[in-house]
């Protein structure tokens, strides 16, 4: 098992002057903890890896998946005025 790349601690006030080297570092794989006060504030790293797209063919439909689970009200078509709509009275 390959070990963990070493963190490369920076003060923030040294940012400025390395901030090319250590963005070089961190899209290489190297962490990059920024520390201002004398505690971590922030981890530079690579960006994360998108997720592979799913495999292309046919989907498996499934139907009844909720059969009997959604029940549509009666007047699910009934006029609404507007000040109904707006007062919440639907």
């Amino acid at each position: 098992m390959a070990d963990a790349p070493v963190p490369v601690t920076v003060d923030v006030a040294d940012l400025p002057g390395r901030l090319d080297e250590l963005v070089a570092l961190a899209a290489a794989g190297t962490p990059v903890v920024i520390r201002a006060g004398g505690q971590d504030r922030a981890t530079l790293g690579p960006p994360p890896v998108p997720p592979a797209p799913p495999a292309a063919g046919p989907r498996e439909w499934k139907f009844d998946l909720h059969a009997g689970q959604i029940v549509m009200a009666d007047d699910f078509d009934a006029y609404v005025t507007e000040e109904e709509f707006l007062r919440g009275d639907i």
